[in-house]
């Protein structure tokens, strides 16, 4: 009877990672095996943990086997073995390791500037969680922070599985939060945040203040905007007189501009509406920054055929709200991620809208993204209307990105393709084709001779298949 002293291990893990190889090793040797899962994968049953089997070679029936346990360390099951089966050293086996780890986790990423969060990157298993955001001292958010990640979109026939961005809930201006619950249809969440520094609007522009006035408080302004005449004291003889004028003090001639502006501005603090040396009285919240920053989101276009064709044969468009339409070059902006920023100067509605792709900029549009409101009088004593040219405000249309692809396309050196030739059938070939030696098989007896070569020219020319 032969003896053996070794024994062979095959080892087959999924979703995971062993410490030992499949090979051969001595019997009666102590050996240390130890499985451990991939990122995002883990343990979901622990009832069932991996087993190092015996197996009869001739058979593959198990005659024998050894249990993992679960190590201190999470999701990672351990064995130590001296590999002492007695009937492997007289019958030909060998042993079997196989294990397949489930997902169990999702990844958080976070792309923040200025602030915090109680969640940093890292995998986190699926169960309800809620992310909160706190800005930098002396910071606050203009606009509210995002999380992206795919969901159906449950407004399609058949429903549409896409790249979404789910707004947070606003606790204060400086501090957000979003509740959600991961899932295995997403691997990765990433949350996008930017809080910007508190700022006084009078440190840049000396003597002006920055309103926020709603619908009624302009009206309340309306009411008090002529000022009552002052009386002015004139000494006769000792005898001191008030003289008045007829004439009241238009205080709009001390406003800069009055502007509409189309998005959510913060503010800082409340007061009182002062027009050069004149206190309404009438209370109003104080912008306490003069530049805002605006991010409209991330979208990712992919390529259709993955190769050169998707910048050779296709047009891409982006619809900017306050600009219109803007041509982007594919070779930019295909398949990568696109960002969408609005600068913003609250003063005089100045924009500049920035365009990244995978966060870096790539295109930058100047605009003006709010309209100005006529409030006053001018020399003539007439109502000054001059109103900018700028009418893209009254399409309310958020920001989305057209692609036009043909698939028609004359292949050229440039396109990379896999230079191999073997005999095949059309219906099992995909990509760009060259055929030689073609046989033709007429399956309906509607096609004309004419129609038949064409087929066969274009096929031993090239096509896209």
């Amino acid at each position: 009877m032969a003896k053996y002293t070794e024994i062979e291990i095959r080892v087959k893990i999924t979703n995971g990672t062993c410490n030992i190889d499949t090979a051969a090793y001595p019997l009666n040797t102590p050996l240390h095996i130890q499985i451990q899962p991939n990122k995002l994968y883990g343990i979901t049953n622990t009832s069932k943990p991996p087993k190092l089997v015996y197996r009869y070679a001739s058979t593959g029936i198990g005659s024998f086997n050894e249990s993992f346990k679960l190590s201190a360390t999470a999701d990672v099951w351990e064995l130590d073995t001296e590999l002492q089966y007695y009937y492997a050293e007289t019958e030909d086996m060998y042993c079997t390791v196989t294990y397949e780890y489930e997902r169990k986790y999702a990844e958080i990423k976070n792309n923040l500037i200025r602030c915090s969060t109680d969640t940093p990157d890292g995998v986190y298993p699926f169960e309800e969680k809620t992310i909160t955001l706190t800005a930098d001292n002396n910071c606050e958010f203009h606009v509210t922070p995002k999380i992206s990640y795919y969901a159906y979109d449950e407004t399609t026939i058949p429903w549409e599985w896409k790249y979404w961005d789910y707004e947070f809930t606003r606790v204060s201006e400086s501090e957000y939060t979003y509740t959600f619950t991961p899932n295995d249809q997403n691997k990765i969440y990433t949350v996008s945040a930017e809080a910007v520094t508190k700022t006084d609007i009078t440190d840049k522009y000396g003597l002006i203040a920055a309103y926020k006035p709603d619908k009624e408080i302009l009206v309340q302004l309306s009411k008090v905007r002529f000022a009552t005449p002052k009386l002015n004291s004139v000494n006769v003889d000792k005898t001191v007189l008030y003289v008045t004028t007829e004439e009241y003090i238009d205080t709009a001639k001390y406003m800069i501009s009055l502007r509409k502006f189309y998005f959510q501005i913060e503010t800082s603090v409340i007061e009182n509406i002062c027009l050069g040396p004149y206190n309404t009285e009438i209370q109003c919240p104080v912008i306490g920054t003069d530049i805002i920053t605006l991010t409209m989101g991330t979208i990712a276009i992919a390529g259709r055929h993955k190769n050169v064709m998707d910048y050779k044969n296709t047009e891409m468009e982006i619809y900017l709200p306050f600009v219109g339409f803007v041509d982007l070059s594919p070779s930019d902006f295909m398949d990568k991620a696109i960002t969408l920023r609005y600068e913003v100067n609250i003063i005089n509605g100045d924009g500049l809208a920035v365009l990244y792709a995978d966060n870096q900029v790539m295109k930058m549009i100047n605009c003006n993204v709010s309209y100005p409101i006529p409030y006053r009088l001018n020399d003539r004593e007439t109502v000054n209307s001059n109103i900018d040219a700028n009418t893209n405000y009254l399409l309310s249309e958020k920001p989305f990105v057209y692609v036009k692809s043909y698939n028609a396309a004359v292949p050229d050196d440039n396109i990379p393709y896999k230079d191999t030739k073997f005999y095949a059938q059309f219906k099992n070939v995909t990509g760009y084709t060259q055929a030689t030696e073609i046989d033709f098989e007429v399956v309906h007896d509607y096609i004309t001779t004419t129609e038949i070569d064409e087929i066969i020219r274009l096929l031993e020319t090239g096509v896209f298949l």
